[in-house]
């Protein structure tokens, strides 16, 4: 199962959460994890998803924007080819 501790950035390209991964395998071992989870959007659907060590938020938090970063500039450059 998967549970969203918190958000720490949201838009429309992206989300980043940290998360709590938990369950039971098969044979009874139960396993648990967070991460920090950054699930990708383009045109409103869910593209990519990318985990992050929650010590490397900050890294996760850089990507988010890089991404913002890099959506901007190709809206930009397809108005100016428009």
């Amino acid at each position: 199962m998967i549970e969203t501790m918190y958000d720490v950035a949201s838009d429309a390209h992206g989300l980043l959460s940290v998360i709590r991964m938990f369950g039971t395998f098969a044979e009874g071992l139960e396993c648990e994890s967070v991460v920090a989870r950054l699930a990708l959007y383009r045109d409103g659907r869910h593209v990519a998803t990318e985990l992050f060590e929650v010590e490397d938020l900050a890294r996760a938090r850089a990507r988010f924007e890089q991404v913002r970063a890099d959506l901007d500039a190709t809206r930009t450059a397809s108005q100016e080819e428009g």
